[in-house]
Formats: structure tokens, C-alpha cells, sequence
């Protein structure tokens, strides 16, 4: 279930790139004339997969994808190298099609190649490891895609350095993982822990365009909601950003101190509630001008199904103006927006 993944998460298909950059380092056995042939076919079909997933092509993409793995078991080719890095590829497009059963069973079959195999990379492993923990995620089965990402985090600090980027990506998802838990104590250390070992790892450009943040604040408003506590928690990520100072070159230095802003409305707008009966809620970053206009609004959290109407209906609220020193100014806040009974 991605429903309460920060926006959509961004699939990115997995080409040879990320795993043939580490030069095999094992015995390579002579492949027959015919599994030569194989090879060369498997490659065609492995650059036409990618080729159709560039351009949203799904079903073309897992067409060439089914006809790929056809090949490569035809051939005996299960073990090799190259064949599990294209079968990575498949995995990619069943999961894009929320079809995680099939995409678990070919990520657990890759996975168990490459622990068998002295050639492949450290990180090569824990990357097949977290993308079986996305899909075990996204199928609900929470208990076994955090056992996935704790795995990762082991891999990660290995291969990566224990502040690495790779190592705050895992704990990250980690923190996703408890949340949907309701393990909120251990999701707080998991969220912490990323934006801790990102602040040290990133650039100061790679930070403006950083998501942890919008992780982290988004899993407050969901704690607080479940806790009945929602004020507690707005003001726990109020602290939060502005502990971290108006130096720090991160999502957090741009959140204004306006806060949650759902009382100061005028007229507030609501999202009309899907018929579908679902739960949760939106979180919409807007921006107020002097006279309570609302000239930007963007939804950066919550159920995806409701990202656009909840951002159409904020952008038509109207607010009562800020003032600074008796003088009105523009502000940022959060409208959240709640779907049924969370």
C-alpha cells in the first residue's frame, strides 16, 4: 500500500548501471554457443524494457520483460550475472504495476543469486534488499519489509559507511515502515537517525532538494492524529525546524512559522470526500499574500488519492491577514485536511 508514502514514490527502474558498475571479480564459466546467443537476445530485450518504462509504457515494457525471463530460463541461465541484473528490471515493472506478488518472488529469487555469487557488490545486495522491502511494504506485509531494511542498514554500513546517504535512504524507509506500525517511538529514532546522517552526508544543494524532512514532519501530523495529540505534535516539528536554524540549507529552514493554519481561515475550503469511504489525511504547504490570498499551495503529504482536490481546495481559502509590527506580510503555513476516522 503506498497510500501514505510522502507524495508518489518516485520509481526508478534499475538498470545495469547500479550493479555492473562493480567489476566481476569471481570465475566467469564459458557459456555454450547457444547461451551466447541467449545472452545477446536477453541484452536486446533487457534495453527495450527500459526503453518502454522511459516512456510509461508499462505493459509493453512487461511484455518484453516476461518474454526476457523466458529466455534466461530456456538457457540455463539463472545464475549468471547479467540475467539476475536483468531480471532486477522485471521485478521493477511488476512493481509499477502493483502487481508486489510477483515482484516479491522475483526480487527474492535475484536476491538469493547474488548472496551465492563473489562478484556482486555489497551494495548491489542491499539495494535488491530494499527494493524487496518496497514491495513487501506496498503489499502491507509491514513485519517482513522491516525486516528487509533493517538488513539494508547492516549492508548499507558496510558497503556505504555508517554515514553514508545509502545509510539514511534505509533508515528513512525504515521510519515509513514503523509508522505504518505503529511503532511511533521507533518510527521518531528511524526519521531522526536519516535526517541526522543526511545533514552530514548531503551537499548543501542535494539539501534543498532533500526529502527526509517532509518525511519526518508528515509522520508527526500522522502520530498526532492517531494520539489525539495533533497541537503536541505541531509543535514538536515546530521546534524541531526551528532548532535547526535559519543557516541550515533544508526543507526545514523554509517552513514559516505560521504552523498549522486550519483556524485562521476565513473561509476554508473542503476537498470533497471520496466515495471509496477511505481514511487519513493531506498535508498542503500554502503561501498567504498580505491580503489572505492564497497564491501557492502544494500538497506534500498524505493519502495520494487526495493530493490534488485537497490543494485545489486550499488554493481557493481565504485568510485573515498576518501582521508584523501593525503592517500585514506573507506567510507559510500547513493546511491539513482529515479524510474519516483515523
Amino acid at each position: 500500500m503506498r497510500s501514505f508514502l510522502l507524495l508518489s514514490f518516485l520509481l526508478l527502474i534499475l538498470t545495469t548501471q547500479y550493479l555492473s558498475q562493480t567489476p566481476v571479480k569471481g570465475p566467469v564459466s564459458a557459456l555454450t554457443p547457444a547461451q551466447q546467443k541467449a545472452m545477446a537476445e536477453i541484452d536486446s530485450l533487457n534495453n527495450q524494457i527500459i526503453k518502454f518504462f522511459t516512456q510509461k509504457d508499462l505493459n509493453a515494457a512487461l511484455q518484453k520483460g516476461i518474454e526476457m525471463q523466458a529466455v534466461i530460463d530456456n538457457n540455463g541461465l539463472g545464475e549468471n550475472f547479467n540475467a539476475l541484473i536483468a531480471l532486477t528490471n522485471l521485478a521493477e515493472i511488476y512493481l509499477a504495476k502493483s502487481r508486489e506478488s510477483d515482484a516479491i518472488k522475483l526480487f527474492l529469487r535475484v536476491l538469493d543469486g547474488f548472496q551465492k555469487r563473489p562478484d556482486a557488490s555489497g551494495a548491489a545486495i542491499a539495494k535488491v534488499t530494499e527494493r524487496l522491502g518496497l514491495a513487501y511494504y506496498d503489499k502491507a506485509e509491514y513485519e517482513k519489509a522491516e525486516q528487509c531494511y533493517r538488513n539494508a542498514i547492516e549492508l548499507r554500513a558496510k558497503a556505504n559507511g555508517a554515514e553514508s546517504r545509502e545509510i539514511a535512504a534505509a533508515y528513512k524507509d525504515l521510519g515509513n515502515v514503523y509508522r505504518m506500525e505503529n511503532k511511533f517511538e521507533q518510527a521518531d529514532t528511524a526519521y531522526l537517525k536519516a535526517i541526522e546522517i543526511s545533514d552530514k552526508a548531503l551537499t548543501k544543494e542535494e539539501k534543498w532538494e532533500r526529502k527526509d524532512l517532509e518525511y519526518y514532519q508528515c509522520f508527526l501530523y500522522h502520530w498526532g492524529f492517531r494520539i489525539n495529540k495533533l497541537q503536541d505534535m505541531a509543535r514538536k516539528w515546530d521546534v524541531f525546524s526551528k532548532a535547526r536554524g535559519p543557516s541550515q540549507a533544508d526543507r526545514a529552514a523554509r517552513v514559516s512559522s505560521g504552523g498549522v493554519v486550519n483556524g485562521k481561515a476565513i473561509r476554508l475550503v473542503k476537498p470533497p470526500y471520496p466515495a471509496n469511504g477511505a481514511t487519513g489525511f493531506v498535508i498542503v504547504m500554502v503561501t498567504i499574500d498580505e491580503k489572505g490570498d492564497v497564491i501557492s499551495a502544494k500538497a506534500t503529504c498524505g493519502i495520494n488519492n487526495f493530493l490534488r482536490v485537497s490543494e485545489e481546495a486550499a488554493s481557493k481559502s481565504e485568510f485573515s491577514p498576518t501582521l508584523l509590527d501593525g503592517k500585514p506580510v506573507k506567510v507559510s503555513g500547513i493546511i491539513i485536511y482529515h479524510f474519516g476516522n483515523m
